[in-house]
């Protein structure tokens, strides 16, 4: 149906597409991430705001942005599937949703691939993402990370697919030409400890850290001013 009311208008020439993957069992704590996406959706289309961009493109128009739903997690896992291959899973969909779709149900490559937003989720599903985007576009990507935490552990509490180990899948399987992380922490606690340290050294990650966000702020402004224009 959504491709038929597409086409109806006139054909798709969305840039952006939407994709939930409600995954938090990776969740070394609070497993809540996997409910998010629902919730986010609601707070993009909340009735306190318009979904008018600066550029004057509607988000509501099927044409501009199209809302693929979410990916089936739990029902997946409920199948015995462990995480491996529901990680290629998110990988595969992503590539999926990135295409478009002609009237012949035939995936075609005639313009740029579709960026996608994806909702998690825990901080794991950042691996299979990144793969499969830097897969589809046949190359490396550079990556501008914000978090408290560099989520470069090796395999946090023996969980190879960790949301605390994200970062160091990515890394290991040379997805990332550029990683650079703003880590945003208490400066009393919660710091980046040794193997979070030891492990950005390893894989060449640019960290910048609260205590030298005075000297760092020209850079990281112009990096997400940058970044945030060229991600529309």
């Amino acid at each position: 149906m959504c491709r038929e009311l597409v086409h109806s208008f006139g054909g798709a020439v969305a840039t952006s597409t939407l994709l939930g993957v409600p995954l938090g069992h990776n969740s070394s704590f609070l497993e809540g991430p996997a409910f998010a996406p629902p919730f986010i959706r609601d707070a993009i289309w909340c009735a306190s705001a318009n979904s008018t961009t600066e550029e004057g493109k509607d988000l509501a128009d099927l044409r501009v942005l199209v809302d693929v739903g979410d990916i089936p997690v739990q029902e997946i896992r409920d199948c015995g599937i462990e995480d491996e291959r529901l990680m290629k899973v998110v990988s595969d969909s992503v590539k999926i949703v990135m295409d478009e779709l002609d009237s012949h149900d035939v995936y075609i490559r005639f313009h740029d691939p579709l960026r996608p937003l994806v909702l998690g989720g825990d901080h794991s599903i950042s691996y299979p993402i990144v793969r499969a985007i830097s897969e589809k576009l046949g190359g490396q990507v550079d990556i501008l990370h914000f978090d408290a935490h560099p989520d470069l552990y090796d395999a946090f509490e023996g969980n190879y697919y960790s949301h605390a180990s994200s970062f160091a899948r990515i890394m290991e399987g040379g997805y990332a030409r550029r990683l650079l992380q703003a880590i945003f922490y208490s400066l009393i606690f919660l710091s980046i400890n040794k193997e979070g340290r030891e492990q950005a050294k390893k894989f060449g990650v640019e960290q910048y850290e609260m205590r030298h966000f005075s000297k760092d702020r020209p850079f990281l402004e112009n990096l997400v001013l940058n970044s945030i224009k060229w991600s529309i």
